[in-house]
């Protein structure tokens, strides 16, 4: 299978263009990893995101559950994507789990598809919004949670300052 193929598996590039699926394959590098190899470190500065082809991606946060995974990301699944916009230090550290494949979208490949494939750039961007979306319902939820917590009369709506509105 060529990597057109290995991308157009993915679910969240499902709706791109055969043209679209051949400038993002020609703008990605193929990167193994074996077990254990980081390819995300938390706290480093972003400047690619990638897309799991094969195997699988262990997520883990250093000062959560010990730096313990709280998430496995497999075959088709993405990771690193809002990087593309802020360049920002990264949220968490990515590590292969077994042999794992990746498709690298850098940061500078991803420039260049601004002027060559403008549609795709908007599809990418809009990876982005939804996965900032997703992260701000996370958070939410985990507020709330903390914030009622110990605090009974937030349970019972008797406080407006634990409202939060998604």
């Amino acid at each position: 299978m060529n990597v057109t193929e290995r991308l157009a598996a993915c679910s969240q590039l499902s709706e791109l263009s055969p043209a679209e699926l051949e400038a993002l394959a020609a703008s990605v590098a193929i990167v193994h990893g074996d077990d254990g190899h980081v390819f995300i470190q938390e706290g480093d500065r972003g400047d690619a995101c990638y897309i799991v082809l094969e195997g699988t991606i262990a997520v883990s946060h250093e000062h959560a559950r010990g730096g313990a995974p709280f998430k496995r990301l497999g075959k088709g699944e993405m990771f690193g994507i809002v990087s593309l916009i802020d360049h920002g230090p990264r949220s968490a550290t990515c590590r292969a789990v077994g042999s794992t494949t990746v498709a690298q979208l850098s940061a500078a490949a991803f420039q260049l598809l601004h002027v060559g494939s403008p549609s795709l750039v908007l599809h990418f961007r809009k990876l982005v919004a939804r996965q900032l979306a997703r992260d701000a319902r996370q958070f939410n939820t985990v507020l709330v949670r903390a914030m009622t917590e110990g605090h009974p009369e937030a349970e019972h709506g008797a406080s407006e300052e634990f409202h939060v509105t998604t």
